[in-house]
């Protein structure tokens, strides 16, 4: 039988190379390993008492957040293991019933050659200002590109850079930049309230876990506006697709003066997803990047959003490159198959 201690199903998820861990009451555990779920049938069912326990070692009893889970019925917190590891661990109710993911976090940066971005991305290291977003789908090492990015601006420049996440993934070690990262709920009450505080903070760089509103959005670009460089992720498709979610916060009558807006604080939207490698052995990004030059401006004040994708595709210059053509290269050095590349990525 298993023990109750979280650190053996840790320890045997991280010895299973998984990314992510499923606990549920009266359910065996569900481990990811290369995108396929593994049932660890050969482990008893988990009693309720047995999850309650789990989620109380890993919530190190924290009576707040006990009390925020039981009100809210979620919760986003991060766990730093027995082993060193740092896991994102979320708390959810289904059918009545406790669940828990849990996904494991690099402890180690990747540099930006190991990821192979394209060179228009690993140019957002040397920029002073504008407005940077990474668009994603789920599962997409999103977090993992935004913190290469920082950790190499934290090599060369200095510069302060402040964080806003939930929950803080990696915890940075100040080299030539310093960090104030900081924790929604438990380090500041909102986006909003750590954003305001970040214009009397001396902040040059400012990195938003995620945008969910227009409010947010609004205190991003105004900082962007002030001479700050702010990266933040907003999940959608595609880079082009980025631009309708971004009005959708917006009512009818806004839309307009945000599109005007964007096509000036905008400087690039990077969209990334994930696919297997040809070897099968691990997985590699596909990048999409639009890049904000004289026609992409022109396109989003005549408000013909409909054009951009086709306008990525054919972009040979301004560094902009389409999931496909990216895709294509990884064919020609033998990274993908083709099957791969036309089935997930086809032309749009």
């Amino acid at each position: 039988m298993w023990n109750l201690s979280v650190s053996p199903i840790l320890d045997f998820a991280i010895k299973k190379n998984a990314s992510d861990i499923h606990i549920t009451e009266w359910s065996f555990i569900v481990l990811r390993v290369n995108w396929e779920l593994l049932t660890l049938e050969s482990t008893w069912k988990l009693e309720k008492i047995k999850v309650n326990q789990i989620l109380l070692e890993l919530l190190n009893e924290q009576k707040d957040l006990i009390k925020e889970f039981i009100t809210n019925k979620d919760l986003d917190f991060s766990y730093l293991s027995q082993s060193w590891s740092t896991f994102r661990v979320n708390a959810f109710y289904k059918l009545w019933k406790i669940s828990l993911v849990m996904r494991k976090i690099e402890s180690t940066v990747k540099w930006i050659d190991e990821l192979m971005l394209p060179e228009s991305v690993k140019d957002i290291t040397k920029l002073k200002n504008w407005l940077v977003i990474v668009a994603w789908p789920a599962s997409s090492w999103k977090s993992t590109t935004i913190t290469t990015l920082l950790e190499d601006i934290n090599k060369n420049r200095w510069e302060h850079i402040i964080t806003i996440e939930n929950p803080v993934e990696f915890i940075f070690e100040n080299k030539k930049s310093i960090f104030s990262q900081r924790n929604l709920w438990r380090d500041t009450k909102s986006n909003i309230s750590a954003l305001l505080s970040a214009f009397r903070e001396d902040a040059n760089i400012v990195m938003i876990s995620e945008i969910k509103d227009k409010e947010t959005l609004n205190l991003a670009m105004d900082m962007a506006e002030s001479w700050i460089l702010v990266i933040t992720s907003i999940s959608s498709r595609t880079t082009w697709d980025t631009i309708k979610k971004i009005l959708w916060f917006y009512e009818n009558d806004e839309q307009i003066t945000i599109n005007n807006r964007l096509s000036w604080v905008l400087k690039s939207t990077i969209f990334q997803k994930l696919t297997q490698k040809i070897n099968n052995d691990w997985r590699v990004a596909v990048f999409e990047v639009m890049n904000i030059n004289n026609n992409v401006e022109l396109l989003l004040r005549s408000w013909k959003t409909n054009e951009l994708a086709n306008l990525i595709h054919v972009s040979t210059k301004d560094w902009m490159i389409s999931l496909n053509k990216y895709a294509e290269q990884l064919v020609d050095k033998w990274i993908i198959s083709e099957e791969i590349k036309n089935s997930k990525f086809p032309i749009e």
